[in-house]
C-alpha cells in the first residue's frame, strides 16, 4: 500500500480466482483499502497494467494519481499483519 503513495499501481500474478487475494486465517483480509484495490485495479495482471500503460497513458495516469491520494499510512488498518509479514521476509 505504501508504494501507492509513491506512483506504483498493484498488480498481481496471473491467477484465475479470488483465493489469490485472500489472506486466511487474518480478519484483515477485507479492509477498505484491499477493496479499493479491488474495485479500482480489479484482477490487473502485470501483462494489462503494460497493455495500459502503453495504449492508454491517460486512464494509467488518472490510477497513479488516484493512489497516491489515498491514505496509506502506517498507522492504517492490519497494520501489525504487514509489519508481521514484512519482518518475516527481511529474515529471510
Amino acid at each position: 500500500m505504501k508504494a501507492m503513495k509513491y506512483g506504483s499501481v498493484p498488480v498481481q500474478l496471473n491467477f484465475s480466482s479470488d483465493e489469490s487475494r485472500e489472506s486466511k486465517g487474518h480478519e484483515c483480509r477485507n479492509t477498505v483499502m484491499s477493496q479499493y484495490i479491488i474495485s479500482t485495479y480489479g484482477d490487473l495482471s502485470l501483462s494489462q497494467a503494460l497493455d495500459d500503460f502503453k495504449n492508454d497513458p491517460s486512464h494509467w495516469d488518472r490510477q497513479i494519481k488516484d493512489g497516491m491520494a489515498r491514505g496509506s499510512s502506517w498507522d492504517a488498518k492490519c497494520y501489525s499483519l504487514h509489519w508481521e509479514a514484512y519482518s518475516s521476509i527481511t529474515k529471510l
